[in-house]
């Protein structure tokens, strides 16, 4: 949010001062120069084909713009600050994003009489990852009017042909014209030869004659301007300049801020220079375009270090807690379980271990359920095995007593083996399986276990079921199922009435008779003795009936 605010209101600003426009919606026809940068002239001519006046700053358009998709930085630049002649841009540097184009100015000051024919270099970096550079070149040229400031270039010296008290004078070439070049003695160090100087070149510009010798034009030297046939001395620390007040390059060390020659250290937060700007400022500070000021702003890779640093500060503190957390669970566990579960030291205990192998130990390697006695049958299959506690993580040279529980569902003998699953709690995460075995057999009840019950012939039908002949334990036995008993209320409330008559009468005739009926239900299955058949049971169940009204008469 701090970063999109502050890139807005750069953005406004720079809208203020610069034009940007879209390409696709402008006439101006563009020429590519590669590598997606593109222009409307590759050749910049000053003052459009006329003399250019000297010591006057003139302004020249351009527009670059970018192809590409990736934004770019765009800067132009020329060679370093010379005598003869400056050229500056406005923005100096700018980010022009995919599809734009940027106006540019041009502003160039000459310092003399001379003929320009400069490239200046276009550098693009385009702002992604690989941190592309590109530099490319337009040309710019231009001419000067004829004044008394001359270019040094075109001044060749040859021979010395006389010296007087402030000058030696040289045979020389100018243009193709043989002249006489007059150089003066120390000027820089003596005002009065300064102004002796001055007077001279005023004086020799003033005669214009084909009789007289033609003055074509004087050069000061460095740190001086030519101002009415005079030089006069710049302002401190200036090199070149326009006027006294207009300078335009300083000495090392110093910057030049509104034509003015100012020392670095007295630029809050510049530590060094370059082509008389600022080139380097303090941390958590930029430079201005222009090189002349050293704003604060935010550094992002800075910002982001810290954020890292803040992120993984709260990652460990985050783990911490986890830790801390986990631990403390953990030990409220253990406490636990040590109120429910008997851990103890093998060393310590006289119990006598067996080895299962692998690192497994137990103390029998067979259960005997109820120790050999008939186990009492529990409501509701077979039998179930369920144990307490069900998992537990045990330390090296410690022992658990576990409680095994079963649960006895039929008349059923037991012989099962049960698994000691471990699992090592390091890298390899090794998982061992060792079994022990477990026996015991139930007492005879109506629940019987399904897989000792033989269906063989259907042997009767009645209402609500049918009678099969079969076997239990090696007797033949007759064999009721219920019809849909699943389904029906009535139905199943009436099996159950019948299973517990017939359980009080086999009761009855267990008190008389030797050889008695077993009576058996499991899932709706009756079973009867095939000895003593349906009809018979009931006569004697009568004839009993009748015996105890007897019996009851005669002890009345």
């Amino acid at each position: 949010m701090i970063n999109y605010i502050i890139k807005r209101k750069e953005k406004k600003e720079q809208e203020k001062t610069t034009t940007i426009f879209k390409i696709s919606q402008s006439n101006i026809k563009f020429i590519s120069l590669g590598d997606g940068i593109i222009t409307n002239k590759k050749e910049i001519e000053i003052g459009e084909g006329e003399e250019i006046e000297v010591n006057k700053e003139i302004r020249e358009l351009i527009c670059i713009g970018n192809e590409k998709k990736e934004k770019k930085k765009i800067q132009i630049s020329s060679k370093e600050e010379n005598e003869k002649y400056s050229i500056r841009t406005k923005p100096n540097i700018i980010t022009i994003e995919g599809g734009y184009a940027c106006e540019f100015e041009i502003f160039i000051t000459t310092k003399c009489t001379t003929k320009i024919k400069e490239q200046i270099m276009i550098i693009s970096k385009t702002l992604n990852k690989t941190q592309e550079e590109i530099i490319k070149s337009i040309s710019i040229k231009g001419e000067t009017q004829i004044s008394t400031r001359l270019d040094p270039d075109e001044i060749k010296e040859e021979n010395k042909i006389g010296e007087g008290s402030f000058g030696i004078v040289y045979i020389g070439e100018f243009r193709g014209n043989q002249v006489a070049i007059k150089k003066m003695k120390e000027i820089d160090k003596s005002e009065n030869k300064m102004k002796e100087f001055e007077k001279e070149v005023m004086m020799l510009d003033k005669f214009r004659s084909e009789y007289i010798i033609h003055f074509y034009g004087a050069r000061c030297l460095t740190g001086y301007y030519l101002i009415n046939k005079e030089c006069s001395k710049c302002g401190n620390k200036c090199i070149t300049c326009l006027n006294e007040k207009e300078c335009n390059k300083c000495e090392d060390e110093y910057i030049i801020i509104n034509k003015e020659c100012i020392h670095y250290s007295n630029i809050n937060k510049c530590k060094e220079t370059k082509n008389n700007k600022c080139s380097k400022c303090s941390f958590w500070y930029g430079i201005n375009e222009e090189g002349t000021k050293c704003n604060k702003e935010i550094v992002w890779w800075m910002i982001m270090i810290i954020i890292i640093i803040i992120l993984i500060i709260i990652i460990i503190i985050i783990i911490i807690i986890i830790i801390m957390i986990n631990y403390i669970i953990k030990l409220k566990e253990k406490k636990e379980q040590e109120k429910t579960t008997t851990i103890f030291k093998i060393s310590q205990s006289n119990i006598k271990f067996i080895s299962l192998g692998d690192g497994i130990i137990t103390n029998k390697k067979e259960i005997e359920i109820g120790e050999g006695e008939e186990i009492e049958k529990e409501e509701n299959e077979t039998y179930s095995i369920r144990t307490k506690p069900n998992i537990i993580t045990i330390e090296g040279g410690y022992a658990c007593e576990f409680e095994i529980f079963i649960t006895i569902k039929c008349t059923t003998k037991i012989k099962e083996q049960i698994m000691i699953i471990s699992k090592t709690l390091n890298k390899t995460q090794e998982e061992i399986i060792k079994s022990i075995s477990i026996k015991g057999e139930t007492q005879i009840s109506t629940r019987l276990d399904p897989d000792e019950i033989k269906e063989e012939n259907k042997i009767g039908e009645g209402t609500f079921g049918i009678v099969y002949i079969g076997e239990f334990r090696g007797n033949q036995v007759a064999i009721k199922k219920m019809k849909q008993i699943d389904k029906d209320e009535d139905k199943m409330k009436e099996f159950e009435k019948e299973v517990i008559m017939i359980k009080l009468e086999v009761n009855i005739l267990f008190i008389f008779m030797e050889q008695y009926l077993f009576l058996i239900k499991y899932e709706f299955h009756i079973f009867i003795q095939m000895e003593y058949y349906i009809e018979i049971l009931n006569q004697i169940i009568f004839l009993l009936y009748q015996l105890m009204i007897i019996l009851e008469l005669i002890v009345n």
